[in-house]
């Protein structure tokens, strides 16, 4: 190995362990630090290049004995590639420049060829036209700046027009992201899912089935035109956390999602998230 000259650049040389442990070199000014550390802090603290990390959290407030997805509510409906997302709406006029609500979020998104992007949104507190026109999957919707309530007032939602349904993502009212346990693997990247968490709570004897799910099929080795289960758990009044040893991997353009359902009628609410990391 040769050192970087004097005040050149921090180069670190990663070696991962069997049992996730990883040891590193690092050249300071010509003088070689040995660290050792977890392979998932590396990748935290960008000693990792074309890795980073993963996390998405779901909810869903009001689940019954039919599935749905864990997100603003009900089955999520994907964008046909044919209708973009272009218009942001708010169920109250404090979600504005001027507003104590959200003034300003950000939409992290794909294009019609998965390549990732972003765009910010100023809202107006009624309805508008989003700068970019080109979103076909929506990957993060969250706050940018607040006002004075210091999240949204009413609820915030994505759409393909001025209609009112269907919704592709939303802040709901008092919180500042949106909380969907729905990914898409963008162009380029390859997703390792360790660890999804769920919970379940309502009356007591509320059982729950979680199920984590895409579009894709490790052993054809294809994308599908329908969803197939990688994990399921049924859940009592509880939460519960599975780490994968082997992680979940899952390509490019892949869609993720997690549905649940519920031996009650109605109402029961539930959340997941999703944790991991994607490389290029």
């Amino acid at each position: 190995m040769v050192a970087p000259e004097v005040g050149g650049p921090i180069k670190p040389i990663i070696m991962v362990s069997t049992d996730s442990t990883s040891q590193g070199f690092r050249f300071i000014d010509n003088c070689q630090l040995v660290v050792s550390k977890d392979y998932f802090v590396s990748v935290a603290e960008s000693d990792v290049s074309d890795r980073s990390g993963f996390f998405r959290l779901g909810w869903n407030s009001a689940v019954g004995t039919a599935v749905e997805d864990v997100w603003y509510g009900g089955t999520y409906v994907y964008p046909p590639s044919t209708a973009h997302i272009v218009v942001c709406r708010s169920e109250s006029t404090m979600d504005g420049p001027a507003g104590t609500g959200i003034q300003t979020a950000y939409v992290n998104y794909l294009d019609n060829n998965y390549i990732e992007r972003s765009t910010t949104v100023t809202l107006n507190g009624t309805e508008v036209d989003l700068v970019a026109t080109d979103i076909y999957r929506v990957n993060s919707f969250r706050a940018l700046t607040v006002g004075t309530a210091g999240a949204a007032v009413g609820d915030i939602t994505l759409h393909t027009s001025s209609a009112a349904a269907p919704v592709y993502r939303a802040i709901s009212a008092g919180y500042t992201r949106a909380r969907s346990a729905i990914y898409t693997v963008p162009f380029g990247q390859t997703l390792f899912i360790t660890d999804v968490t769920a919970g379940v709570g309502a009356n007591q004897k509320t059982a729950a089935r979680f199920t984590l799910k895409a579009n894709y099929d490790p052993i054809v080795g294809s994308t599908l035109d329908f969803f197939f289960p990688f994990w399921e758990q049924v859940i009592v009044d509880q939460g519960y956390t599975q780490h994968f040893p082997v992680p979940i991997k899952l390509p490019e353009k892949t869609d993720i999602k997690m549905s649940c359902y519920t031996n009650q009628s109605s109402g029961v609410i539930i959340q997941s998230a999703m944790r991991g990391w994607e490389e290029s």
